[in-house]
Order: C-alpha cells, then structure tokens, then sequence
C-alpha cells in the first residue's frame, strides 16, 4: 500500500482553539502528519478523497472525520472493511480523543490533539513537523515501554478471525491475531514494529503461540486454533519444544501450526518437523503462499496439512482467463487428492468467494466471511 498525496494545510479563516492531527505510518511513509483544519476530512482510495490511501483494502469513500466546536469525531462512510478504533469496529459517529488509534483498512493513524498553532502551511514550525519523527518517536516510547510491560506480565486480547468451509459455510477454526489494549501497541503492526526494534521477535512470537491457547477456553473446543511462526526463530529449536509443551498443556485443543514462507523450500527440514508435529497431534500449514516468487513445483512438493494463499494471489485470479483458472484448479485438485487442504486467505468481496469457489478451495478467511473479533 501507499500513500498517494495529501499535503496538510491550516484553514486561517477559522479560529479555533485547539488542532487535531492524524499522525501515522502507511505504505513506507512514516511520520504522515495531517491537520483536520476543515469542518470535515474524507479518508478514502480515491484521489479526490483528503487523505488519499491506496490500497485495494480501503474503500474510494472509507470514512470521515468532523470536527463540533473542539471536538472530533469519526464515522464510517460504509466501508467494505470498516474502520476501526482502539480495535474496536465503528460505523456510527464516535468522539475520538487525544492518543487514539484509527485503522482504515491496513492503514493506521494516531489522534494527536495539541494546541493552537498560528503558524502556516509553509512555516518552518509545519515543515519541521512533517519533517522530524518527534511525535513518531514520542509514539515509540510509549510503545516500547509498554512492549516491556506486555512481555513481563501482560496478557494480549483474545482477537480471532474465523476460517470457514468454502461449500458449507461451516466454521472451521480460529486464527490467533495479535492484539493488545496498551496505548502505542494496540495494532499487530505496532507489536511486530515495536518487537523488532526491540529486538525481541522471537520472544514476541513465542507470546504470541502462548497467548493464542490461554485464550482458547473461549471459542468452541471442538474446532482447531491456528498459530504463526516468525521468520527469525528456529522451527526445530525454539517452536516445536513450544509446541510440545502447549500439547501437553491443552491436550484436547485442535492446533495448527503455520510456518513462514522463508521456510517453505527447506524440505528435509519440513519433513522432520511435520514428522514431530504429528506425534503431538498438531497440523502444519504453510502461511502466504503465491507470495512473491513461488514457483508451482514448491506447491506440488508441499509437505503440510494445509497450504493457505495469500491475499495478494488470490487477487491475482481475478485477473487471469477462465483457461489459467481451470488449469490452476487442476493443480489444486491434484495436490488435494494427496490430503492436503486448500485456504484463500483475504476473501473480501462476493466475486472473489466465486472464483474461490469455482477453482476448488476448501477453506476461506476474509473480512467478507468475518472480522478479526476480540472475545469477551
């Protein structure tokens, strides 16, 4: 995703008391500052929106925000993905405050509300902020302090997302997102950027596996719950000793590993851990496969129980001929009849479920089937 432009500007005619900001990073850019210096600032993809997002999970028209005096609100303006606040999913007007997190599809935003600043669009006191990362880094701060806390003694939010079965609408099983309550860590994308500054990815991602079968008491027993593994940490060494105890722990909760795509061509490493996995009654499956350069022969060697495609490729089947869909199908039905299980992952519109459909999936996760959810 990337940010296509909005250049922030300060309405002098208004006289207002205090200014709220959008200070967030997306698509690379980091440290994005806007000013809602209007009565109303329209987040969208499209290029006449005020802050332009382009990315196939914004809508053209996405939301808004208002301001009431020195007040500011947000609403939804019927989005495909929603928006969402501190995690939370919003459709109706909502009064935002002072350190809130906004999403608009995979864009993130911090509410920044300081006071009256009288200086203009081309004054060095606006240039030095969209310039310097001082909120970004103040937003740091409090992220990696409570990144500490989190991994000391915290607990992260029980977030699931539903999979279901393609043909029978079915749920089933539950994939683990991370997701805390902390201010400056809320979003699993500030938790893997403050872990990774940290230094602490595997650390992070151990937590990750151990929070996602503490919380597991509260969706059904009888469907599988779905882990994710990091590209830095050891498979053998360091993710299935975890595993094994985690059997041990919940002996009757359905589990599934998922393993980078990094890992995905190590086949005699593959192999030995499937083999391990399967003593302990875990399943493993390959994460985002079609990402990037994945070759069809990785996809025919593939030894796991599962292979879910990611997003990107399965948007790319909207955009081949009815020809390379049915020789893709073939493929995926070949690779079944060995008893492995097919997912889409990113399922977000009605037409791309039918194409789904069409080629043979087995399972499907999307924001079209359901939302990352925190249990209560």
């Amino acid at each position: 995703m990337s940010l296509l432009s909005h250049d922030a500007s300060i309405n002098t005619q208004t006289a207002q008391s205090v200014e709220w900001w959008l200070v967030g990073t997306a698509g690379g850019v980091s440290n994005h500052a806007t000013v809602i210096s209007s009565e109303t600032l329209r987040v969208g993809r499209r290029k006449d929106m005020d802050v332009c997002l382009d990315s196939l999970l914004v809508s053209g028209y996405h939301a808004k925000l208002f301001r009431v005096k020195d007040c500011l609100f947000a609403m939804d303006a019927g989005s495909t993905n929603g928006s969402f606040l501190n995690g939370t999913q919003f459709a109706e007007a909502i009064e935002l405050n002072n350190g809130d997190c906004l999403e608009f599809g995979d864009a993130s935003f911090r509410v920044v509300r300081r006071g009256t600043n009288p200086c203009g669009p081309q004054s060095g006191a606006f240039n030095a902020l969209l310039k310097t990362s001082s909120l970004t880094n103040a937003l740091d701060s409090i992220g990696r302090k409570n990144l500490a806390v989190l991994l000391s003694e915290g607990s992260l939010a029980p977030c699931y997302q539903a999979i279901y079965q393609l043909r029978t609408g079915e749920l089933f099983g539950y994939e683990f997102l991370a997701r805390s309550n902390y201010p400056g860590i809320e979003t699993a994308r500030q938790l893997f950027n403050q872990s990774a500054k940290a230094r602490q990815d595997v650390q992070f991602s151990v937590f990750c596996r151990q929070q996602a079968y503490a919380h597991c008491h509260l969706n059904r027993s009888d469907v599988p719950v779905f882990v994710n593994t990091h590209p830095t940490e050891s498979l053998l060494d360091v993710v299935l000793p975890q595993m094994q105890d985690l059997r041990e722990a919940y002996p009757d909760q359905g589990m599934v590993l998922e393993i980078h795509k990094a890992a995905h061509t190590e086949h005699a490493l593959i192999r030995k851990l499937r083999l391990e996995l399967s003593m302990i009654n875990v399943r493993l499956a390959f994460d985002d496969f079609g990402a990037g350069q994945t070759r069809i022969r990785e996809m025919v060697c593939a030894s796991a129980d599962f292979i879910k495609f990611d997003p990107s490729f399965i948007c790319d089947l909207q955009q081949i001929s009815k020809a390379q869909r049915s020789f893709f199908a073939s493929i995926l039905a070949s690779i079944q009849s060995e008893g492995t299980i097919m997912v889409a992952e990113g399922i977000e519109t009605p037409e791309m479920a039918e194409i789904c459909h069409d080629i043979g999936f087995d399972l499907v996760q999307g924001f079209y089937y359901s939302h990352p959810t925190v249990i209560q």
